[in-house]
């Protein structure tokens, strides 16, 4: 059997204000089953009788479903860049906000926090003006990120250039 969607604001008006938070924040985002005839006793000590006994009416033998986002005081996308700004890992954020890995990641892209993918290409040209310079091979290298095999080649190339 498949569970009911409960939105917030249903939830409100079933069982009024106070206890539809209260329920918010307990049991979000998991099945919550609703006996029938008699509310659960834990349901009735977590909201009381009333309220439970609403909720039992409306929803009685069925799984419902309650939203997250009705509990959440700020947007998550602020809550993420807060802690990403703090140094947080994508992982602990995730974990904390209670989003996705994936979604603290584009977060983080978009607020500029992340390191390009792929480096920008270095022409041909500025290897060949340092090597000119008399600049070593390794230091070249690491100086423009890229590898020393490359700077060799260029290197080389100008060599046979030299020779004809």
């Amino acid at each position: 059997m498949s569970a009911t969607w409960c939105p917030a604001a249903r939830l409100a008006e079933i069982v009024g204000e106070e206890a539809a938070a209260i329920l918010l924040r307990e049991k979000a985002s998991r099945p919550l089953y609703v006996r029938a005839r008699a509310p659960h006793p834990d349901l009735v000590e977590l909201i009381g009788a009333g309220p439970a006994a609403a909720l039992s009416a409306t929803y009685g033998g069925q799984d419902i479903i309650l939203p997250t986002s009705a509990i959440r005081p700020e947007p998550r996308k602020v809550r993420v860049a807060e802690l990403l700004e703090a140094g947080a890992s994508i992982r602990d954020v995730a974990a904390e906000v209670g989003v996705s890995a994936r979604f603290v990641g584009e977060v983080k892209r978009d607020l500029g926090l992340s390191r390009p993918r792929r480096k920008p290409k270095v022409g041909r040209e500025v290897i060949e003006a340092m090597v000119r310079a008399g600049r070593m091979d390794a230091e070249i290298a690491q100086s423009l990120g890229v590898p020393q095999k490359r700077v060799w080649c260029v290197r080389q190339e100008i060599q046979r250039e030299a020779r004809a």
